[in-house]
């Protein structure tokens, strides 16, 4: 017939990517098939469940959702509740709220079909897999990491019983257990894994192109895990290669390469290519999707991130906003991706001190999580973790540790407590035992995260180096300058050992280290070297107008301030002001600080005046936002300059009444 002749044309379509060409033809079959059979026949199911899974596979997911519910009503009216075609509509349907992170009905859904499928075909059926493999994603990500596992190898199992070992669902199978393995924190397990399915592969260049690209993928994400950029990379880069070679550099598996190999250049401080990588994500997914379509959003969300880190936050915003507007737009879908973009947004304004609005997005984002019933989920101890650290700059030291408690507490449910993310909360607990004078404690909680990666040498370097560093903060709070360049030494060691001397860690490890050094007093020489390694590494990644630069510039006018230099002094507190004035406000601590260097330089320079007027206007922003200790610092620092500044001016007016009253003023002024 007429209609059947549409459909069979339409799928031909489908497999072409001509989505919309594709979905004319079933609307015309549909039209014919309701005048000839009737709007409840099971062929007019098959056409809503088709055109649902165009619009599933096209990110239209409303409008899949609404195709699957009109298959599902007829199929139930046709055929009964038991009719095998219900399985796949079930399935659909839970791919589609598994798309809108709509976790708990995707598990239903998938259990529906479980419960249809083992009454039907019993439970070791190939049909079975399937499911299996689906139920075990939705509670991988509601974070029952062993139930997934079991699922998981119980598809594996059914897989390799029908199949035999050499199967390209075998190899599949490997992948999906290796990525959960990664979670579960066996990392040799999942390389051995990996490396089964990759062998596979590489055996059948040419076949199985989809599924060969996402190990190479999946195993790439594990490396940059492990912060193995290069081996990372290198996985990515022969996905692009495959990609190119089989034909498919334009679908949206390259899509997602792309971003994966764009995340990679940005760990790696190459901004250029990891913008150029995401917007040639972008324009693959405009060519497929459209504008109005998540992966667009996506896209926008991690331009603003590198926009952000060059200092145009006027810029950074603009993308945020473009990514946002999309998901206010869809109440209810899209959770993560949501609770992502509303917490990137979050960290830009808590950089820029704006702590009010920071929290503002972070509540957005607390109150996603619990509306999409994500509240347990690792989803919302990320949202728990940033809050903690806005309430630690507010000074609000109990409720931050209360976030930060809450956020361990999540992890420790989904993961156990030998899990990356859980050593890193013992960090964000130590930092605030820091803050409240607990030192003893801090370092407790930093000895276990060290331990941890200690136990793991060669990987998590970035999470490694940043601990040291942190223990050579809180042994600059503690005034312990020796033990704290140390610990800054021993951080860039971990850097130079595996390459990431030049990385965006090592900059900060610089800083700290200049910083310790200047306290120490004697190697203010050193300290100009750590500055000005800090300086080169910021600039060689994001530019002149990286918002950390204010503060190395600040570091290298002070030292030096210290050595007598005045004009080396003053040049560099200028470039630290032309990085913060127009991208912070007046009244923060980071340009509270450059004050206080320019008042302090004035003070040594003997324009006592200046100098009060600097350090007067830098006490009273310090006095409304010092609440972390080194800001504390700062304020007394102030203070005491100002007290002084006040006690030479005054020892000088008295020495000038003293001159006045001996006539001293008066004979030289006679003489004049």
């Amino acid at each position: 017939s007429v209609a059947n002749t549409y459909m069979c044309k339409a799928g031909i379509l489908v497999e072409k990517n001509k989505h919309d060409d594709a979905i004319n033809l079933f609307k015309k079959a549909l039209e014919i098939k309701k005048v000839t059979v009737g709007e409840s026949h099971s062929s007019v199911s098959a056409i809503y469940a088709s055109l649902g899974n165009i619009y599933y596979s096209t990110g239209k997911l409303d409008e899949a959702m609404e195709m699957q519910w009109k298959a599902l009503n007829i199929s139930k009216k046709a055929m009964g509740n038991e009719h095998q075609s219900l399985i796949d509509i079930y399935n659909t349907m839970a791919f589609i709220l598994l798309g809108q992170d709509k976790l708990e009905e995707a598990k239903s859904r998938f259990k529906q079909s479980l419960a249809l499928g083992t009454k039907l075909y019993g439970e070791e059926n190939s049909a079975m897999a399937f499911i299996y493999n689906g139920l075990g994603a939705t509670l991988k990500q509601l974070g029952k990491l062993d139930e997934a596992m079991e699922m998981y190898q119980h598809s594996l199992q059914i897989d390799r019983k029908t199949y035999g070992d050499d199967h390209s669902n075998v190899a599949v199978g490997y992948t999906r257990i290796a990525n959960l393995m990664i979670k579960l924190g066996d990392i040799d397990g999942a390389i051995t894994t990996f490396n089964r399915a990759l062998d596979w592969y590489e055996k059948r260049p040419g076949e199985h192109t989809y599924s060969h690209i996402s190990a190479l993928c999946h195993t790439g994400r594990m490396y940059s895990f492990l912060d193995k950029l290069d081996k990372a990379m290198e996985h990515f880069q022969r996905a692009l290669v495959v990609c190119n070679s089989s034909g498919c550099h334009d679908q949206y598996i390259a899509a997602s390469v792309h971003g994966y190999i764009g995340n990679t250049f940005k760990y790696q401080g190459k901004i250029d290519q990891a913008m150029e990588m995401y917007q040639g994500s972008m324009r693959i997914n405009r060519t497929i999707h459209g504008e109005d379509h998540n992966s667009i959003a996506n896209g926008y969300n991690k331009i603003g991130l590198i926009l952000e880190g060059t200092g145009d936050f006027d810029g950074a915003m603009t993308n945020y906003n473009r990514s946002l507007d999309w998901y206010r737009k869809r109440p209810g879908e899209n959770a993560l991706s949501l609770i992502e973009a509303l917490n990137d947004v979050g960290v830009m304004h808590r950089d820029l001190e704006e702590l009010e609005s920071a929290m503002e997005y972070f509540q957005r984002a607390l109150s996603t999580c619990k509306d999409a019933g994500l509240e347990d989920q690792s989803a919302a101890a990320g949202v728990y973790t940033q809050i903690g650290m806005t309430l630690r700059l507010q000074g609000k030291m109990e409720e931050a540790l209360e976030r930060h408690q809450e956020s361990m507490s999540i992890n420790q449910a989904i993961y156990g407590k030998d899990n990356i993310s859980v050593v890193n909360g013992y960090c964000h607990i130590a930092n605030v035992l820091v803050e409240q004078g607990d030192f003893d404690g801090a370092m407790e909680n930093f000895q276990r995260s060290l331990d941890w990666c200690e136990k793991r040498p060669g990987d998590h370097a970035l999470t490694h180096s940043g601990i040291l560093a942190l223990v050579g903060w809180m042994y600059i709070h503690q005034e312990q300058y020796d033990n704290a360049i140390d610990y800054f030494q021993l951080a860039l060691d971990i850097c130079s050992g595996v390459g990431f001397e030049d990385m965006y860690i090592a900059g900060t490890i610089h800083a700290g280290m200049g910083w310790a050094q200047k306290l120490q007093g004697n190697l203010l020489e050193e300290s100009r070297m750590s500055y000005r390694a800090a300086v080169g590494i910021y600039r060689s990644i994001y530019g002149p107008n990286h918002l950390g630069l204010g503060n190395v510039y600040t570091g290298l006018g002070e030292v030096w301030t210290l050595q007598g230099d005045w004009k080396k002094a003053k040049r560099y507190l200028q470039m630290a002001q032309e990085v913060y004035a127009p991208r912070v406000g007046q009244h923060t601590a980071m340009a509270a600080e450059v004050t206080l260097a320019l008042g302090i330089l004035k003070q040594k320079e003997g324009s006592l005046k200046e100098a009060l007027d600097l350090l007067k206007s830098a006490q009273k922003v310090f006095n409304d936002t010092a609440h972390t200790w080194s800001q504390k610092d700062l304020k007394k620092k102030t203070k005491r300059t100002i007290v002084a500044i006040k006690k030479e001016l005054g020892t000088s007016k008295e020495t000038k009444k003293s001159s006045a009253k001996k006539g001293g003023w008066k004979k030289v002024k006679s003489t004049n």
